[in-house]
């Protein structure tokens, strides 16, 4: 926690008080799970005995999970919202499980963490989680919390702009024969 001293109070008798983290992560998340694909798995390898799919998304104690899809490349297009509160961290966690029929599923792969303070206010990114084989994708918005989308910088093309809509050239500029 960052303490910032202040003057003394009933609430803080020593003058310190609580200062909220500089990005800080609480409003609305929306992830909407689309889609995997996983055509280059090795079956064999990780004990795959059918082939079907699901994932399952946490942020802070909070778990979703998507239907269970037959095959190697299903689609979902589900969405889900977590609404985060201060405390639930600033991370977002996504596991690709396959084979449900096997101990309620196979996790295929690592946990991945995305991390929430870098998402952008109202901006849809496209994050993945990786497993072996293939990938499973993911759009996630930070509905009502992040960065502030930062204004357009243009092309840097600015000098090239003039009222005439073409090259400046004086007058007296012109060719003399």
């Amino acid at each position: 926690r960052t303490h910032r001293l202040s003057p003394p109070s009933a609430c803080c008798p020593l003058g310190y008080t609580h200062a909220p983290p500089a990005n800080m992560v609480a409003g609305l998340l929306r992830v909407e799970v689309t889609a995997f694909n996983v055509k280059k798995i090795d079956q064999k390898a990780y004990g795959i005995n059918r082939n079907n799919g699901y994932v399952v998304l946490q942020v802070g104690d909070k778990k979703e999970r998507t239907e269970t899809l037959p095959g190697l490349d299903g689609v979902w297009e589900k969405v889900f919202e977590f609404n985060v509160q201060d405390g639930d961290g600033d991370k977002m966690k996504g596991t690709f499980f396959m084979d449900e029929e096997q101990n309620g599923g196979l996790q295929i792969g690592d946990t991945q963490e995305f991390l929430l303070d870098k998402l952008v206010k109202g901006k849809q990114t496209y994050k993945a989680i990786i497993v072996p084989g293939g990938k499973v994708d993911l759009m996630v918005t930070a509905v009502d919390f992040g960065a502030e989308e930062k204004a357009d910088e243009g092309d840097g093309l600015d000098f090239l702009d003039d009222a005439d809509g073409g090259m400046m050239m004086d007058d007296d500029d012109e060719d003399e024969d």
